[in-house]
């Protein structure tokens, strides 16, 4: 829930003047997302199986990359002048970034692709997390508006996956111990 929050919010911030607080939200996403990633393929990897599996290294490998640069954009790019942030952008580093960026945007597309072969979790949710995500990559195709309000769609999504994970996983967890799903609590009597 964390990072569904993180990534509304710090796309939200980025529509707004300013361009610090938005940064590290913006940052914030994909590093708490990496944590949500995780729990939402352990939850269906049995029936993602090896397709799922791939998806899930290729977009944590792609969601780790664009946590190294949304670090670099929060608390270092700011800081530099705007010739030297384009100087950077015409050597290695660009190179390094359109990468991450291929492989986000691979991992994204394949990842969704493994939310909806597994049927574990529902259909839109795993088409909101693609066409949110799908956009991050393309910013300077689409621009930042486009970027954040797909940004907003894939919050949302995340929320929605996190949602089923939570409340599913209590259920497995009964079916696995064959105690009750949510504790009973009894009702109040009063004694009068």
């Amino acid at each position: 829930f964390v990072s569904a929050v993180s990534i509304i919010a710090g796309k939200a911030l980025m529509l707004l003047p300013g361009e610090q607080a938005g940064e590290i939200a913006d940052f914030m996403s994909p590093l708490f997302g990496l944590g949500a990633i995780v729990g939402v393929h352990l939850f269906q990897r049995s029936q993602a199986g090896v397709y799922g599996a791939v998806a899930f290294v290729v977009v944590f490998l792609g969601l780790a990359l664009v946590t190294c640069l949304d670090f670099f954009g929060a608390f270092i790019r700011l800081e530099l002048s705007e010739e030297l942030r384009e100087e950077l952008l015409e050597g290695s580093p660009g190179l390094a970034m359109a990468v991450s960026a291929l492989i986000f945007l691979a991992g994204v597309v394949m990842f969704g692709i493994s939310l909806l072969r597994s049927g574990v979790y529902p259909r839109p949710a795993g088409w909101l997390f693609m066409v949110g995500f799908v956009f991050v990559p393309l910013v300077e195709v689409v621009g930042e508006t486009v970027v954040a309000l797909g940004s907003i769609l894939a919050g949302i999504s995340v929320l929605w996956l996190s949602s089923v994970l939570w409340s599913g996983s209590s259920r497995v967890r009964a079916a696995r111990t064959g105690l009750p799903a949510q504790r009973e609590i009894p009702p109040v009597t009063s004694s009068t």
